[in-house]
């Protein structure tokens, strides 16, 4: 029969004819167990490299096919832009920073010919810079000063035509190259 005037609590005990004189049983105390250690060190904590910096310059090179009454030849034009500035071949073809002639025509070519521009100094600073590969793999382009030479890609912009309406010329530019990079 359970006393009214003193109820059971779990672990509580109470004593004395008050109703708030209880006392606390005592409790059992836990030791934690003692933890050797392992054999194997634990893993060096995962550190990842500090975030590489956003490529602030960039070059892109456009093939200009032009077939006049005669014949027609190919140019290779490079231009120093930022990375997403476009290029307007046909209002001033002539602001490029160098110009290479291919040997024939390439316009229809299906060969792997080569495609490699003079030495140039890009954005006014770069010295002796050179962009080197094949039509038919994009190459590297490297400046005095690069620690490596910087894979260059296919530019997705589109081709520009710079026919006149009076003339019987056909003038297509086309981009071949895109190559970005961070400068120091």
């Amino acid at each position: 029969m359970t006393d009214l005037l003193f109820p059971t609590i779990p672990g509580v005990t109470a004593t004395g004819n008050a109703l708030c004189d209880y006392k606390t049983l005592p409790t059992a105390t836990v030791h934690p167990t003692q933890v050797t250690p392992s054999s194997t060190p634990p893993p060096p904590p995962v550190s990842t490299p500090p975030p590489q910096p956003s490529p602030d310059l960039a070059v892109i090179i456009y093939r200009e096919d032009y077939c006049g009454d005669i014949s027609c030849s190919s140019e290779g034009h490079v231009y120093d832009i930022k990375p997403g500035e476009p290029v307007d071949c046909c209002s001033n073809p002539s602001n490029d920073v160098d110009r290479f002639a291919y040997t024939e025509d390439v316009q229809n070519d299906t060969s792997d010919y080569p495609i490699s521009s003079e030495k140039f100094t890009s954005h006014d600073s770069w010295k002796s810079c050179q962009y080197v590969g094949h039509a038919n793999e994009v190459g590297t382009f490297s400046c005095d000063g690069f620690d490596k030479p910087v894979q260059c890609i296919i530019p997705t912009a589109g081709g520009q035509s710079c026919n006149n309406a009076h003339s019987l010329a056909e003038d297509q530019f086309t981009p071949i190259v895109y190559c970005e990079w961070h400068s120091i």
